[in-house]
């Protein structure tokens, strides 16, 4: 009897609560303490569908804005099956409402590609306020002067990832910020190129075991599956675990997550301009 109503609360878990609980994964990345900050959130792997509704989205929104956020990234995975979602129209218009000093970047995933998605997920993101990257940078100037390259790449599963266009111009001396969906592209870039990396797809496994990691991780999520990850001196990769569910609405030891990270920035450098 223990051992069944152990089984029944676990599974309670897995399946209506912790998919349910969204919290703020807060970082700080960058050593010393001068300098300008940098606040981005970082969200991803929405999976909009049965298991996520436009309701929490919303919530998102709010949780999101609550950070006054300088930048605002998503890495890819707005829907689920985007062929089939019904309230497509509405996307755009409840993703508007987030805020940021510097402005919303995204990139493509391979649901925004797949299940008809490449029909939508473009118009969507632009009515949204996003600028979705594709093999492309741009450049942002904080208050402060500092340069921020923004740097998007395709989808590596369904897209055409084009890792030299993307970075074409760039200068190590700004500070790059690389966003991609598939975490173990990384490996294909130069550290030159970047000085954050930002991805998804992992979902962190979905489930997780305590003190051992995910049970399991889909193909270009096998090297990093969640977390941040110091590749080089002050060369981060961080590989956000998501906020929806596909195949199985299920979560345990991994509840949804928006990330919040703090980057301190390097002083000041005339030749940055």
């Amino acid at each position: 009897m223990i051992i069944l109503v152990i089984i029944i609360a676990l599974w309670i878990d897995i399946r209506y609560i912790e998919p349910n609980i969204l919290i703020e994964k807060k970082l700080e990345i960058g050593k010393g303490n001068m300098g300008e900050k940098l606040k981005i959130v970082h969200f991803t792997d929405t999976h909009l569908g049965p298991s996520y509704t436009l309701e929490e989205l919303k919530k998102l929104v709010e949780k999101t804005n609550k950070q006054n956020p300088d930048l605002v990234v998503f890495t890819g995975d707005l829907m689920d099956h985007p062929g089939q979602y019904p309230y497509k129209e509405e996307i755009g218009k409840v993703l508007s409402g987030i805020q940021s000093t510097y402005g919303k970047y995204a990139v493509w995933g391979n649901h925004d590609h797949g299940g008809a998605g490449v029909r939508y997920y473009e118009d969507i993101m632009e009515a949204a306020g996003f600028t979705l990257l594709q093999n492309e940078s741009k450049a942002v100037y904080t208050e402060a002067g500092h340069k921020i390259n923004v740097i998007g790449i395709d989808d590596a599963l369904l897209g055409k990832v084009d890792i030299q266009g993307a970075c074409k111009g760039i200068k190590e001396e700004a500070y790059n910020i690389f966003l991609m969906h598939e975490p173990d592209l990384v490996e294909r870039v130069s550290a030159n190129n970047y000085d954050l990396v930002l991805a998804g797809h992992s979902h962190g496994g979905q489930i997780q075991i305590p003190f051992i990691g995910p049970i399991y991780t889909p193909g270009l999520a096998e090297i990093y599956t969640h977390g941040l990850y110091e590749l080089e001196d002050e060369k981060y990769l961080y590989v956000n675990s998501g906020v929806g569910t596909t195949k199985m609405e299920i979560r345990f030891w991994n509840p949804p997550q928006i990330a919040v990270l703090n980057i301190k920035l390097p002083t000041v450098s005339e030749d940055i301009q």
